[in-house]
């Protein structure tokens, strides 16, 4: 069976985060989620193509030579 959806936990340990990092990320609306009443759950494919679509803009950032730009994962935005 495929898991079509993660916990916020589980998508910590994927993507290689922490726990405050994930619920920042998740408040800001910067990672696509959604809510089962109090539960929050992110969808597997949603969040690969997110990773996927971060990855690309961190590397052009850096090939610009742009250290502001596009990685929601580093602190500043």
């Amino acid at each position: 069976m495929n898991v079509i959806c993660l916990t916020p936990a589980e998508t910590c340990r994927r993507i290689g985060i922490g726990r405050t990092k994930m619920y920042e990320l998740l408040k800001a609306g910067k990672i696509p989620h959604l809510r089962v009443g109090r539960r929050i759950l992110i969808p597997v494919r949603e969040l690969e193509e997110w990773v996927h679509e971060n990855a690309l803009n961190s590397v052009q950032c850096a090939l610009s030579g742009n250290s502001e730009g596009g990685n929601p994962l580093k602190g500043g935005e």
